[in-house]
Order: structure tokens, then sequence, then C-alpha cells
């Protein structure tokens, strides 16, 4: 409430505040011995003293922030995989059949991969782990080593390797490669299988 003001005479009326733009109104007084006027004001922000946004808030606003999250949430990019060995083997992964030695730019996630190396003509399997890296191409060659297949029984029994006959207990010594065989051993009361693992000498894996 204002008083003190001269009856009769208009009077103007500023009011101010940071960050607004000024309003100004002219009251008038009519001469009388007391008087109550109401000036419902309504201040407009002034857009010019706004500070303007600066780019470290352009980078936090909502669009910033996704698209930060979607950078954080990028999968890695795949690798390619070139594999070779020796002799020639079938390769897999799990349960998914990569192909044929060689192998040639195979795509595959980063990180270290447990493949089953087979030879049916041979009759040996056998576990390698290779590692693969974000965008970058890894070639890898394994040679693998021979070692001798000594096999004994008692009672004394046929040996069968890939189910041929390969000879009879005790077997001289036959040059394998390294890696996981299955044989089956014959007598002629009773017959029996089992797993067998040939001496094996350390691949040499060439990158």
């Amino acid at each position: 409430m204002v008083s003190g003001l001269d009856l009769g005479r208009s009077h103007a009326v500023v009011v101010e505040l940071e960050g607004y733009q000024r309003a100004a109104q002219t009251l008038a007084f009519e001469p009388q011995e007391s008087q109550l006027l109401t000036w419902l004001v309504t201040l407009v922000p002034d857009n010019k003293s706004a500070p303007a946004a600066t780019t470290r808030e352009a980078d936090e606003s909502p669009k910033g922030a996704g698209a930060a999250a979607h950078g954080r949430g990028r999968e890695p990019e795949l690798g390619s995989l070139s594999f070779d060995t020796s002799p020639d083997t079938e390769v897999r992964l799990g349960r998914q059949l990569l192909g044929k030695t060689p192998l040639r730019n195979v795509r595959l996630a980063p990180g270290t991969h447990t493949l089953q190396l087979k030879n049916s003509e041979e009759g040996f399997t056998k576990i390698v782990q290779v590692t693969v890296r974000s965008g970058r191409a890894t070639n890898t060659r394994i040679v693998l080593g021979k070692g001798r297949l000594l096999v004994d029984a008692k009672p004394w029994a046929d040996v069968y390797l890939r189910g041929k006959k390969i000879g009879s207990t005790p077997l001289p010594p036959i040059e394998v490669y390294e890696g996981d065989y299955k044989l089956k051993l014959v007598n002629p009361k009773k017959g029996s299988s089992a797993w067998c693992r040939s001496p094996s000498s350390a691949d040499k894996r060439q990158k």
C-alpha cells in the first residue's frame, strides 16, 4: 500500500525486476479522502538478458545425454579370423560348423574362442583356442605334431581305429597326429571300447 500521494494528479508507477521486462502504468487519483486502486502486473521474461546456454549445458541436455548413453551401449566391432591347419581339418565353434581349413576372414565377436578340429581320415579330434580382437584381422596356422600310439591289453585284443583293424595287442608303435582317438578293442570272448589320447608334441602356431 502506498500513501502520501497528491490527490487529483496522475502518477507514473514503474515495476522493475532483474531478468524481466520493465512494466509501467499511469494511475490517477480523484480528490477524495481515501482511495484504493489495484493494478495487476504481469512480468514478461527478458530474453535479451537471459544467459546463453553453454556448450557443456547443451551436452548435458536430454538429447546429449541420450547420445552419450548410446555411445556407451554400442556393441564392440567384430574381428576376422583366417585359420589353417596341417593336416587339413574340419573346424567347429560350438555346434556351428565354420568349414574346412583353410578358413578365410570368418567374422567373429572379439574374445577367446574354443575350436574343435576334426580329421575323419586320420580319425582324430583336437581342441584349440584362438583370440580375436575387435576390428582386427587374426591369422593363425597350426601344424599338428605327431606322436606314437602304443596299445596293450590283457587278455589280448584286436585293435580297431576308424572301423579298421590296425593290429592286435601288444600293438607295435604307430605314428599318429596328436589329438583324441577312439579305439575299439575286441577279444574273441568279449568286446569293449576305450578312449585313448596319443602322446603329442606341442602344436606349432604360425601367426
